[in-house]
C-alpha cells in the first residue's frame, strides 16, 4: 500500500470548525463518507455512526470517536473503492472529530462518578482474612475465578455478583475459616491472638471475655466503627452458642462465621449522607479506598486509627500514608493485581501454558518467574518513582536462575528473583516473556495479537472490530506454501476491508517477530521490520521502543493513569472522568511521568475522594 501522511490538524482546520454548522457543514460530511457502511442499518464493525452524532457531548463516546479520528486522518477510512472523499473533505471531517473529542471543555462537567456497593473479589477477601487474622490463611484456591468487567479489572462493581452457588461457597469457607482460628487457639491457648485475646478467668466471664474480644474485633472486620446493636446482635449470637455448649472456644467459633457471611464483611459498603447527591466520603470509606487499591486488602491498625480520629483527609497526612503504603510489602498488588490485569499476563501458567510433556522446559517455576519479573518491575516503577519511558526503555529487568538461563543471561544463581541488568533483547515490558506469550498462539507468534495488544492495553487507541470473516486468509493465499506467514499476512491486508486495521496493528506486531510465542529470542531468517502509517521505520524490539517513546509516550501516559484511576475506583470510568485523567496527566508530565506521583495524585483525586448518587 502507498503511504500518505496523516493529517495534522492546525489553526486553519480548528477556525473552519468555529465557524461552521452542525448540521449544514459537518454532519453532511459524515453522511457521505461513513454511513453507508456505519449506520443503524449496516452496523459494520459494531460501529453506528449515524447514532453516535446524535448524542451529547460527544466525548460521551470518546473511545470510538478516537477510533474514527485515527482511521480517517490515517487515510485508512473510508476505504480504497469507496466513495472518494476528497482531501478538503477529510481535513474537515477529522478537524471535527478532533475539536470535538480533544478541545472539550471539561469546566462545564463535574461528577466524581458514583461506585456501587460491590464484594470483595476473591483475592481481596484472602488478603483480608490474612490480615485480619495474621495467620497463614490463604482461600483464594477456594474460590473460582473472578471476571473481569468492561474496565479491565475483577474489581468492577458491575462484575461482582453474589450467586446462590457463590454464597454457598461463602459459608463453607467461612466454616473454614473459623475452624482453623479455634483450633489454633486450642492448640496454643497462651498465646494472645486475634479473635482470642481475651479468654475467660476466674475473675472475667465468658460472656465478658467475647464482649471485649469482639469490640475490638468487629471495627477491623466491617472495616468502619460499628454500632451498638451490631455488637449486640453478635453477642447474642456467642451467648445462645455459649449457652448450649458451655465451651468458649466453639460459641466464638460459631458467632466468628457468622460475622464472616455478614454483608457487611463480603462487601464494600458506603454510607450516604441525607439529602445529598454529592459529597466527600468520610474517613473510613478513604482508608478502604486506599488499602483495597494499594494493597488489596483492608486497612491495617495505622490506617484504621486515622480513620477514628478524622485525620486521614489532612492532605500532609494522606501524602504521608500512601508513602507508607507503597513502602509496605503489600504494595505489590500493584504488580500482582492492578498489572498482571491490565497488561494480560495474570492467566500465565493457568489458561496460557506449554504441554510439559512435550515442553518439559516449560516449568510450573519457569511461568511463575515470568509473571514475577512483570509484575516486580511494574511494582520497581511505582516503588522508585521512575519515569513511565522506562516501561519500554528500562536497562534493567528482575529475574532468577531458571529465567536468566531461558533468556540467555549469565551469572544469575538461586530461585530468589532480583534486580539484574537487562540486554537491548529484554530491557522493558515488550522483551518480557510473559507479555510475548499471552500475546501468541500456542505454538505460532501473532504479529496481529501483539500488534492489537500494543494498540490496546499499552497505547490506550485500540482498533475497531474486524469485519465478519476478517481473521480468514483468502484460500489461494492459505494454501500457498511459497509464502512465508509474514507474506501471506500482507497480501490478506492488501484488501480493502482489511488494510485499515492491519497498517496500523501489523507493523506494531512485526517489531517483535524476534521473539518466539513463548518469549524466546531468536535471530535466523526473522524479517522484524514495520513502517507505520506515516511512513516512519524501524527494525525489532529496539527501533520500536524507540518510535513508541518518540511518538506514542503522551498516549501511554494516558493510558496508564487511565487503567490506574479505573482500577482505584473499581468501576468503568465515564467521559466525565477524562478531566481527571488530563489534569493528572498535565501535572506529572512535566517531570516524565513519574509512576509514584501518578500513584499519589489518583489518591487525592476528585473521583477517588467524592461520589454523588446517581438519579
Amino acid at each position: 500500500m502507498k503511504s500518505i501522511a496523516p493529517i495534522t490538524v492546525n489553526s486553519t482546520d480548528l477556525q473552519w470548525v468555529a465557524k461552521s454548522e452542525f448540521q449544514s457543514q459537518v454532519l453532511p460530511l459524515f453522511r457521505q463518507a461513513c454511513f453507508d457502511c456505519h449506520s443503524t442499518e449496516s452496523n459494520e464493525g459494531e460501529l453506528d455512526l449515524e447514532s453516535l452524532m446524535t448524542e451529547r457531548p460527544f466525548v460521551k463516546n470518546r473511545s470510538k470517536w478516537i477510533n474514527v479520528y485515527e482511521q480517517t486522518r490515517n487515510h485508512v477510512m473510508p476505504p480504497e473503492g469507496a466513495d472518494e472523499l476528497g482531501e478538503s473533505k477529510r481535513r474537515k471531517m477529522v478537524a471535527w472529530i478532533h475539536n470535538a473529542i480533544h478541545n472539550f471543555d471539561y469546566s462545564t462537567v463535574s461528577n466524581p462518578g458514583f461506585e456501587s456497593t460491590r464484594r470483595l473479589t476473591h483475592r481481596e477477601y484472602s488478603n483480608t482474612v490474612r490480615d485480619l487474622f495474621g495467620e497463614k490463611l490463604n482461600v483464594i484456591s477456594k474460590f473460582p475465578a473472578d471476571m473481569s468487567a468492561t474496565s479491565g479489572f475483577d474489581n468492577s462493581a458491575n462484575s461482582l455478583f453474589i450467586q446462590p452457588l457463590l454464597m454457598e461457597k461463602y459459608i463453607q469457607i467461612s466454616e473454614f475459616i473459623a475452624e482453623q482460628i479455634a483450633e489454633n487457639q486450642r492448640q496454643t491457648p497462651a498465646v494472645s491472638k486475634p479473635f482470642f485475646e481475651s479468654t475467660p478467668t476466674e475473675s472475667l466471664s465468658a460472656t465478658l471475655a467475647f464482649q471485649k474480644n469482639l469490640a475490638l474485633f468487629l471495627p477491623k472486620a466491617f472495616r468502619r466503627t460499628v454500632s451498638a446493636k451490631e455488637l449486640a446482635a453478635y453477642q447474642k449470637v456467642f451467648d445462645e452458642a455459649h449457652h448450649k455448649t458451655s465451651d468458649f472456644i466453639t460459641a466464638s467459633q460459631l458467632a466468628l462465621q457468622a460475622i464472616l457471611i455478614s454483608p457487611n464483611f463480603l462487601f464494600h459498603i458506603e454510607s450516604k449522607p441525607e439529602d445529598q447527591t454529592e459529597f466527600l466520603i468520610n474517613d473510613w470509606e478513604l482508608a478502604n479506598r486506599m488499602s483495597y487499591f494499594l494493597w488489596s486488602s483492608m486497612p491495617d491498625k495505622e490506617l484504621r486509627q486515622l480513620a477514628t480520629q478524622g485525620k486521614l483527609k489532612s492532605k500532609t497526612v494522606l501524602k504521608t500514608q500512601v508513602n507508607r503504603m507503597l513502602d509496605d510489602p503489600r504494595s505489590i498488588a500493584i504488580g500482582d493485581v492492578f498489572a498482571s490485569q491490565w497488561l494480560g499476563f495474570q492467566h500465565l501458567g493457568t489458561r496460557i501454558r506449554a504441554d510439559p510433556i512435550d515442553n518439559p522446559w516449560c516449568t510450573d517455576s519457569l511461568m511463575d518467574a515470568m509473571k514475577k519479573e512483570t509484575s516486580m518491575f511494574i511494582h520497581s516503577l511505582v516503588m522508585k518513582n521512575r519515569p513511565l519511558k522506562e516501561l519500554l526503555q528500562a536497562d534493567y529487568t528482575f529475574a532468577n536462575e531458571e529465567l536468566a538461563k531461558y533468556y540467555g543471561m549469565r551469572d544469575v544463581t538461586g530461585k530468589q528473583m532480583r534486580r539484574v541488568k537487562a540486554s537491548s533483547k529484554r530491557g522493558g515490558i515488550l522483551g518480557q516473556a510473559s507479555i510475548l506469550a499471552v500475546t501468541s498462539y500456542p505454538y505460532q507468534t501473532s504479529p496481529v495479537k501483539r500488534g492489537t495488544w500494543v494498540l490496546t492495553d499499552l497505547i490506550g487507541t485500540p482498533p475497531p472490530p474486524p469485519p465478519p470473516g476478517a481473521s480468514v486468509f483468502d484460500e489461494r493465499i492459505e494454501e500457498n506454501e511459497r509464502l512465508s506467514f509474514r507474506q501471506k499476512l500482507q497480501r490478506h491486508s492488501t484488501n480493502a476491508s482489511c488494510a485499515s486495521c492491519h497498517s496500523q496493528i501489523d507493523p506494531l506486531g512485526f517489531g517483535l517477530e524476534n521473539f518466539d510465542w513463548f518469549g524466546r529470542y531468536r535471530s535466523r531468517g526473522i524479517d522484524s521490520s514495520g513502517k507505520l502509517p506515516d511512513g516512519t521505520k524501524f527494525r525489532g524490539l529496539a527501533g520500536l521502543k524507540k518510535v513508541l517513546v518518540a511518538k506514542k509516550m503522551d498516549d501511554i501516559a494516558r493510558n496508564f493513569i487511565r487503567k490506574l484511576l479505573a482500577f482505584s475506583l473499581s468501576r468503568q470510568l465515564e467521559y466525565y472522568d477524562e478531566k481527571t485523567v488530563l489534569e493528572i496527566f498535565s501535572r506529572t508530565k512535566r517531570n516524565g511521568f513519574p509512576a509514584r506521583d501518578i500513584v499519589l495524585e489518583v489518591v487525592q483525586s476528585y473521583p477517588f475522594q467524592f461520589k454523588r448518587v446517581q438519579d
